[in-house]
């Protein structure tokens, strides 16, 4: 095995890592970003229908504690 030989190695083993591994490389970490993303968005929609309801519950409570008052200063007249 001669020098060209080796140079033809090397240059052949260059053109394979950038023809197939690195475009694969980046094809997996697109898709386990995109996978990770679209988990924290899930996440996201679920914390704000969560944080949606607790509001919901605490203007009720709000509304019912006035009607209490109301009826506590009614009561005292």
């Amino acid at each position: 095995m001669g020098f060209g030989d080796m140079f033809s190695l090397v240059n052949g083993i260059i053109i394979l890592t950038f023809v197939l591994i690195i475009p694969t490389l980046l094809i997996i970490v697109f898709v386990a970003a995109s996978k990770v993303i679209k988990r924290y968005l899930k996440n996201g929609e679920l914390m704000e229908e969560k944080l949606r309801m607790e509001l919901d519950e605490r203007q009720k409570l709000e509304h019912r504690v006035t009607e209490l008052e109301n009826q506590l200063k009614m009561k005292q007249k």
